[in-house]
């Protein structure tokens, strides 16, 4: 027998907590190119655990919930354009995709270190303070053409040119090619 004041609390419950979700952080509709995780607030993924056969786990990454970002919610964050050359060459590039700063935001990680990892497990770590000062982006177009895993892609981060050849080679080493993940701290 159904108890008529268990169940309609319980209908309600089951009703209510989708209609949240749906409601909090929007869900990637395509496959996701670039996963945050770490400090981040309003995850829209579960775990990452050792046990997944994913090229995270074989990287030996894991966390509990992240953020998970397909094409279009790259797409609509505000666009910026880098004009400078191709990484390793003299030829001259347009680099375009959401500020770096502004997809942390997105991930609810606004204002912390950034560590992005390329598909080959190449990682660097990225200060606030870089990133506010240097402003760089995450590509996900070259010369307004998709970047595709196998070039540059799914994305890269990209930092504009600036005069002083030092700092030119500081940034450069943080430019990491076919970026898939972006741990927070």
């Amino acid at each position: 027998m159904i108890h008529l004041k268990r169940a309609v609390p319980a209908l309600l419950l089951c009703v209510a907590l989708p209609l949240g979700a749906a409601a909090g952080r929007a869900v990637p509709e395509g496959p996701v190119l670039v996963t945050v995780a770490g400090a981040i607030t309003d995850p829209n993924l579960g775990p990452e655990t050792p046990d997944r056969l994913t090229l995270l786990s074989r990287l030996d990454v894991t966390y509990e919930a992240a953020v998970g970002f397909d094409a279009g919610m790259l797409a609509a964050l505000p666009q910026v354009d880098v004009a400078t050359v191709y990484p390793g060459s003299d030829r001259p590039a347009t680099f375009t995709g959401p500020r770096l700063a502004a997809v942390l935001e997105a991930a609810g990680a606004g204002g912390r270190m950034a560590l992005p990892m390329g598909l080959d497990g190449y990682q660097v770590e990225i200060s606030a303070d870089l990133i506010a000062a240097h402003d760089p982006i995450l590509a996900t177009r070259l010369d307004g053409a998709p970047m595709a895993i196998g070039g540059l892609g799914p994305a890269m981060v990209v930092f504009p040119e600036v005069a002083d050849p030092e700092l030119t080679e500081e940034l450069d080493s943080l430019e990491v090619w076919s970026t898939f993940f972006i741990a927070t701290q």
